[in-house]
């Protein structure tokens, strides 16, 4: 779900996860899993299945929860964890490019991974399995652009 907020300047914050069709194989594992549940008459199916569908749906919530990506008017920020937190931001005029990468199941599912690359460092950080990624990549480019030459809009 993306999530937008407009700041004073009139820009968006946009706030948004990794997409749920990342995780489809789980998911379809735990619907299948809920199924045999429910046909199952063995006895041991019905001790341990349930928990395997807590485990396997603890799984695919935590992974979809623990990170968070924001595109907001001055960076751009990723957060990791559920518990603990790790937080990363990147000003705009510390990034050097934004790159899309899609592998064959990811351009399938219509996934991408975005890279957000640092000038005078080698740090990174990367926004997996967004959904739509050139969508957001333009976005992060063009608000690049906008910051070294604000006559363009």
């Amino acid at each position: 779900m993306t999530k937008e907020s407009v700041d004073k300047d009139g820009l968006n914050e946009i706030y948004f996860r990794p997409a749920w069709r990342s995780q489809w194989f789980k998911i379809m594992i735990l619907f299948i899993s809920i199924g045999i549940y429910l046909k199952a008459d063995n006895q041991w199916v019905h001790l341990l299945l349930p928990v395997f569908i807590g485990i396997l749906l603890i799984k695919i919530l935590i992974k979809r929860y623990k990170r968070r990506y924001m595109i907001g008017p001055a960076g751009v920020e990723l957060n990791i964890g559920i518990a603990s937190r790790d937080y990363t931001r990147i000003e705009y005029r510390h990034i050097r490019g934004a790159h899309m990468r899609q592998s064959i199941r990811q351009r399938l599912l219509k996934l991408g991974q975005i890279e957000i690359s640092t000038a005078g460092s080698d740090e990174k950080i990367y926004f997996d399995d967004v959904k739509n990624p050139a969508h957001y990549t333009n976005i992060i480019k063009t608000r690049l652009i906008n910051i070294y030459d604000p006559a363009v809009q």
